[in-house]
């Protein structure tokens, strides 16, 4: 979700006098204030404007989702019966206690099978050590970006991490995590994105029809203002000999697409494309 930081512009103005009539010229014009209410959107354009928007994001959504194939993968949701009832699940993070003078150093996920705890600069996977390579100052895990699952005979977790407080261009700030899980000893691989608008659709699965495990990365260059539009990469990589290498065509060209996302006119326009399938672009 985009998070947005407003701010209150206080102006000093004439002081009334005690009769209450405003000193010479400061009344406002009868012709100025019909043009500043007029300049304010109204209920109607404004629930226009929601719709819109809630049409565009799920349009997002919708666009990575149709990019990969995730039919083989097979979920492991019964972690999610070990969260609390009483939480939002949708706006839920797994983060690090801040609470009370002695605050506890790690936090687990809860998976009864794995023990699999952060400890703010590295991971313990079933004992095992694995460094955090991103930034480590307190990350915080949207659950709802946290995917256990198996791909062919291969066990993976995957999910997203953010900043626990940032504002401006921190919010746009994402971290993305894999665990192979395969074999006695772990397989991590960790990549940061600066586009903070998709961590909900599964990016892993299929994209060449093959039994390979396959991935879409992306990254994102804001706007003159970074209200306007973003202008996102997506590639595309594949799991070999564990690690993640690029995925490319017959003749050796990557994968790759660039989008421009339009945050003003609610628009996804691909403007540059190879990829294994045509591309769905919005009606």
């Amino acid at each position: 979700m985009m998070e947005r930081s407003v701010f209150l512009l206080f102006i000093a103005v004439p002081l009334f006098s005690c009769n209450n009539v405003p000193p010479a010229g400061t009344m406002p014009q009868r012709d100025t204030l019909a043009k500043s209410e007029a300049a304010q959107p109204s209920q109607a354009q404004r629930t226009r404007d929601s719709i819109k928007n809630e049409k565009y994001r799920s349009d997002i959504q919708l666009f990575y989702r149709k990019l990969i194939d995730t039919s083989a993968m097979l979920l492991d949701t019964t972690w999610r019966k070990l969260l609390d009832k009483d939480i939002n699940f949708e706006d839920a993070y797994i983060r690090l206690p801040a609470n009370g003078d002695d605050p506890a150093q790690s936090v687990a996920f809860p998976f009864a099978d794995l023990k699999f705890v952060y400890h703010n600069t590295y991971f313990s996977i079933n004992g095992q050590r694995v460094p955090e390579k991103l930034y480590t100052n307190g990350n915080r895990f949207p659950i709802p970006s946290i995917r256990k699952f198996s791909y062919h005979g291969g066990k993976y977790l995957v999910f997203t991490g953010r900043l626990t407080d940032f504002n401006g261009y921190g919010g746009r700030i994402h971290f993305n995590y894999f665990f192979d899980l395969s074999n006695k000893k772990v397989v991590a691989d960790m990549y940061q994105n600066s586009w903070e608008w998709v961590y909900e659709p599964c990016l892993y699965g299929d994209l060449n029809k093959d039994t390979d495990l396959d991935r879409i990365r992306f990254d994102g260059i804001a706007g003159p203002s970074m209200q306007e539009y973003d202008t996102v990469t997506i590639t595309a990589e594949t799991y070999k000999n564990h690690k993640w290498v690029p995925l490319n065509s017959d003749d050796q060209r990557p994968y790759s697409i660039k989008v421009i996302f339009d945050l003003e006119k609610w628009m996804i326009k691909p403007v540059e494309e190879h990829w294994m399938h045509p591309v769905w672009r919005p009606e």
